[in-house]
Protein backbone atom coordinates (compact mmCIF):
# COMPACT_ATOMS: atom_id res chain seq x y z
CA UNK A 1 0.00 0.00 0.00
CA UNK A 2 1.42 3.38 -0.99
CA UNK A 3 -1.36 5.55 0.44
CA UNK A 4 -4.80 5.16 1.99
CA UNK A 5 -7.36 7.69 3.19
CA UNK A 6 -11.14 8.19 3.07
CA UNK A 7 -11.09 9.26 -0.58
CA UNK A 8 -8.60 6.97 -2.30
CA UNK A 9 -6.21 4.05 -2.11
CA UNK A 10 -2.91 3.84 -3.99
CA UNK A 11 -0.93 0.64 -4.41
CA UNK A 12 2.16 -0.53 -6.27
CA UNK A 13 0.89 -3.01 -8.85
CA UNK A 14 3.18 -5.97 -9.51
CA UNK A 15 3.76 -7.12 -13.09
CA UNK A 16 1.50 -9.76 -14.69
CA UNK A 17 -1.53 -8.63 -12.66
CA UNK A 18 -4.54 -7.24 -14.51
CA UNK A 19 -6.28 -4.18 -13.04
CA UNK A 20 -9.74 -5.77 -13.29
CA UNK A 21 -11.40 -8.80 -14.77
CA UNK A 22 -11.49 -9.19 -18.52
CA UNK A 23 -11.46 -11.88 -21.16
CA UNK A 24 -7.71 -12.10 -20.53
CA UNK A 25 -8.18 -12.41 -16.75
CA UNK A 26 -11.59 -13.93 -15.96
CA UNK A 27 -10.63 -15.14 -12.47
CA UNK A 28 -10.74 -13.20 -9.22
CA UNK A 29 -7.00 -12.56 -8.92
CA UNK A 30 -6.93 -9.00 -10.23
CA UNK A 31 -5.75 -5.78 -8.60
CA UNK A 32 -9.30 -4.52 -8.09
CA UNK A 33 -10.31 -7.56 -6.06
CA UNK A 34 -7.07 -7.59 -4.07
CA UNK A 35 -7.55 -3.97 -3.03
CA UNK A 36 -11.23 -4.53 -2.20
CA UNK A 37 -10.29 -7.42 0.04
CA UNK A 38 -7.53 -5.42 1.69
CA UNK A 39 -9.61 -2.34 2.53
CA UNK A 40 -12.86 -4.24 3.09
CA UNK A 41 -15.05 -2.25 0.74
CA UNK A 42 -15.79 -1.20 -2.82
CA UNK A 43 -13.14 0.69 -4.77
CA UNK A 44 -13.18 2.23 -8.24
CA UNK A 45 -10.14 2.16 -10.55
CA UNK A 46 -9.06 5.64 -11.65
CA UNK A 47 -6.82 4.44 -14.49
CA UNK A 48 -5.23 1.33 -15.95
CA UNK A 49 -1.77 -0.14 -16.33
CA UNK A 50 -0.74 -2.73 -18.88
CA UNK A 51 -0.71 -6.26 -17.49
CA UNK A 52 3.09 -6.46 -17.77
CA UNK A 53 3.66 -2.95 -16.40
CA UNK A 54 4.22 -2.27 -12.71
CA UNK A 55 3.89 0.75 -10.45
CA UNK A 56 1.47 3.31 -9.04
CA UNK A 57 -2.20 2.39 -9.35
CA UNK A 58 -4.98 4.49 -7.80
CA UNK A 59 -8.51 3.53 -6.73
CA UNK A 60 -11.23 5.87 -5.50
CA UNK A 61 -13.23 4.77 -2.47
CA UNK A 62 -16.57 6.22 -3.60
CA UNK A 63 -18.27 7.28 -6.84
CA UNK A 64 -18.04 10.90 -5.69
CA UNK A 65 -14.28 10.66 -5.14
CA UNK A 66 -13.91 8.89 -8.49
CA UNK A 67 -15.68 11.77 -10.24
CA UNK A 68 -13.47 14.37 -8.56
CA UNK A 69 -10.28 12.47 -9.35
CA UNK A 70 -11.29 11.92 -12.98
CA UNK A 71 -12.03 15.63 -13.36
CA UNK A 72 -8.44 16.46 -12.46
CA UNK A 73 -6.80 13.49 -14.16
CA UNK A 74 -5.64 15.32 -17.30
CA UNK A 75 -3.75 17.81 -15.13
CA UNK A 76 -2.07 15.08 -13.05
CA UNK A 77 1.67 14.56 -13.52
CA UNK A 78 2.36 10.94 -14.56
CA UNK A 79 6.01 9.82 -14.78
CA UNK A 80 7.10 6.38 -15.97
CA UNK A 81 10.52 4.74 -16.05
CA UNK A 82 11.30 2.84 -19.22
CA UNK A 83 14.38 1.34 -20.86
CA UNK A 84 14.58 1.57 -24.64
CA UNK A 85 16.95 0.33 -27.31
CA UNK A 86 19.64 2.63 -28.66
CA UNK A 87 20.68 6.15 -27.73
CA UNK A 88 18.16 8.98 -27.51
CA UNK A 89 18.21 12.78 -27.36
CA UNK A 90 18.55 14.32 -23.92
CA UNK A 91 14.95 15.54 -24.01
CA UNK A 92 12.19 15.54 -26.61
CA UNK A 93 8.48 15.01 -27.02
CA UNK A 94 6.28 12.91 -29.29
CA UNK A 95 2.93 14.33 -30.35
CA UNK A 96 1.84 11.82 -32.99
CA UNK A 97 -1.92 11.11 -32.80
CA UNK A 98 -2.81 7.49 -32.08
CA UNK A 99 -5.54 5.54 -33.80
CA UNK A 100 -8.32 4.33 -31.56
CA UNK A 101 -8.84 0.69 -30.72
CA UNK A 102 -11.39 -1.13 -32.88
CA UNK A 103 -13.90 -1.32 -30.03
CA UNK A 104 -13.67 2.46 -29.56
CA UNK A 105 -14.46 3.31 -33.18
CA UNK A 106 -17.84 4.69 -34.15
CA UNK A 107 -19.63 2.93 -37.00
CA UNK A 108 -19.24 4.55 -40.40
CA UNK A 109 -17.04 4.65 -43.49
CA UNK A 110 -14.41 6.87 -41.85
CA UNK A 111 -14.13 4.86 -38.63
CA UNK A 112 -10.68 3.44 -39.37
CA UNK A 113 -9.28 6.97 -39.77
CA UNK A 114 -10.33 8.10 -36.29
CA UNK A 115 -7.42 8.99 -34.03
CA UNK A 116 -6.80 10.75 -30.74
CA UNK A 117 -4.31 13.47 -29.81
CA UNK A 118 -1.42 12.09 -27.75
CA UNK A 119 1.64 13.69 -26.17
CA UNK A 120 4.57 11.98 -24.45
CA UNK A 121 7.48 14.02 -23.02
CA UNK A 122 10.76 12.14 -22.60
CA UNK A 123 13.91 12.84 -20.60
CA UNK A 124 17.09 10.78 -20.75
CA UNK A 125 18.53 9.52 -17.48
CA UNK A 126 21.50 7.56 -18.83
CA UNK A 127 22.72 5.61 -21.86
CA UNK A 128 24.33 2.21 -21.23
CA UNK A 129 24.51 -1.29 -22.72
CA UNK A 130 23.20 -0.01 -26.06
CA UNK A 131 20.04 1.18 -24.35
CA UNK A 132 18.72 4.32 -22.65
CA UNK A 133 16.81 4.73 -19.40
CA UNK A 134 14.10 7.38 -19.83
CA UNK A 135 11.54 9.20 -17.74
CA UNK A 136 8.37 9.34 -19.85
CA UNK A 137 5.71 11.86 -18.78
CA UNK A 138 2.14 11.69 -20.08
CA UNK A 139 -0.24 14.54 -20.79
CA UNK A 140 -2.73 12.10 -22.31
CA UNK A 141 -3.49 8.47 -21.55
CA UNK A 142 -4.09 6.55 -24.75
CA UNK A 143 -3.89 2.77 -24.91
CA UNK A 144 -0.23 1.65 -25.04
CA UNK A 145 0.72 5.29 -25.59
CA UNK A 146 4.34 5.16 -24.42
CA UNK A 147 4.94 1.83 -26.16
CA UNK A 148 3.45 2.97 -29.45
CA UNK A 149 5.09 6.39 -29.44
CA UNK A 150 8.56 4.98 -28.74
CA UNK A 151 8.13 2.20 -31.28
CA UNK A 152 7.30 4.82 -33.90
CA UNK A 153 10.63 6.52 -33.08
CA UNK A 154 12.54 3.23 -33.50
CA UNK A 155 13.29 3.33 -29.75
CA UNK A 156 11.27 0.28 -28.74
CA UNK A 157 10.94 -0.58 -25.06
CA UNK A 158 13.06 -3.56 -24.04
CA UNK A 159 10.97 -6.64 -23.35
CA UNK A 160 8.00 -5.36 -25.39
CA UNK A 161 6.83 -8.42 -27.30
CA UNK A 162 4.11 -6.57 -29.19
CA UNK A 163 5.86 -3.42 -30.40
CA UNK A 164 9.50 -4.31 -29.76
CA UNK A 165 12.32 -6.16 -31.48
CA UNK A 166 12.33 -9.94 -30.94
CA UNK A 167 16.08 -10.35 -31.40
CA UNK A 168 16.92 -7.67 -28.83
CA UNK A 169 14.28 -8.92 -26.40
CA UNK A 170 15.63 -12.47 -26.69
CA UNK A 171 19.15 -11.25 -25.95
CA UNK A 172 18.12 -9.39 -22.80
CA UNK A 173 15.99 -12.30 -21.60
CA UNK A 174 18.68 -14.95 -22.17
CA UNK A 175 21.68 -12.97 -20.88
CA UNK A 176 20.16 -10.69 -18.21
CA UNK A 177 16.83 -12.25 -17.28
CA UNK A 178 14.45 -9.56 -18.56
CA UNK A 179 11.19 -11.50 -18.70
CA UNK A 180 8.74 -8.67 -19.39
CA UNK A 181 8.19 -5.13 -20.56
CA UNK A 182 10.49 -2.57 -18.89
CA UNK A 183 7.76 -0.06 -18.07
CA UNK A 184 7.10 1.16 -14.53
CA UNK A 185 4.60 3.78 -13.35
CA UNK A 186 7.05 5.57 -11.10
CA UNK A 187 5.59 8.84 -9.85
CA UNK A 188 2.12 10.38 -9.83
CA UNK A 189 1.21 13.84 -8.60
CA UNK A 190 -2.51 14.63 -8.56
CA UNK A 191 -5.13 16.88 -6.98
CA UNK A 192 -6.74 15.27 -3.95
CA UNK A 193 -10.57 15.40 -3.78
CA UNK A 194 -10.35 16.96 -0.30
CA UNK A 195 -8.00 19.70 -1.51
CA UNK A 196 -4.25 20.00 -1.89
CA UNK A 197 -1.90 17.84 -3.90
CA UNK A 198 -0.92 14.22 -3.36
CA UNK A 199 2.48 12.93 -4.50
CA UNK A 200 2.91 9.17 -4.91
CA UNK A 201 5.99 7.13 -5.80
CA UNK A 202 6.43 3.39 -6.34
CA UNK A 203 10.03 2.11 -6.10
CA UNK A 204 11.17 0.25 -9.19
CA UNK A 205 9.74 -3.28 -9.21
CA UNK A 206 12.11 -5.94 -7.80
CA UNK A 207 12.34 -7.91 -11.07
CA UNK A 208 13.43 -4.82 -13.03
CA UNK A 209 15.86 -3.83 -10.29
CA UNK A 210 17.38 -7.33 -10.37
CA UNK A 211 17.65 -7.15 -14.16
CA UNK A 212 19.57 -3.86 -13.97
CA UNK A 213 21.83 -5.43 -11.35
CA UNK A 214 22.87 -8.08 -13.86
CA UNK A 215 23.93 -5.52 -16.48
CA UNK A 216 27.61 -4.49 -16.18
CA UNK A 217 28.54 -0.83 -15.80
CA UNK A 218 25.15 0.73 -15.13
CA UNK A 219 25.98 4.43 -14.49
CA UNK A 220 25.91 5.80 -10.97
CA UNK A 221 23.17 8.31 -11.87
CA UNK A 222 20.77 5.43 -12.50
CA UNK A 223 21.25 4.00 -9.01
CA UNK A 224 21.03 7.50 -7.52
CA UNK A 225 17.70 8.12 -9.26
CA UNK A 226 16.35 4.79 -8.03
CA UNK A 227 17.62 5.39 -4.50
CA UNK A 228 19.43 2.05 -4.22
CA UNK A 229 23.02 0.87 -3.90
CA UNK A 230 24.32 -1.31 -6.79
CA UNK A 231 25.76 -4.03 -4.57
CA UNK A 232 26.64 -7.21 -6.44
CA UNK A 233 26.10 -5.57 -9.83
CA UNK A 234 27.21 -7.59 -12.86
CA UNK A 235 26.67 -11.16 -13.93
Amino acid sequence: MLHEDDALVAVSKPPWLMVHRSREAPDRDVALQRVRDQVGGWVYPLHRLDRQASGVLVFARSPEAAGALQAGWDAARKDYLTLVRGETPEAWEITRPLRKRKQELRPGPDAEAESQPARTALRRVAHFARSTLLVASLDTGRRHQIRRHLSGEARQILGDRRYGKSRINDHHREHFGLERLFLHAWRLRLAHPDGGELALEAPLAPDLLAYLGRIPDVPAEVWALLGVRPEGQGA
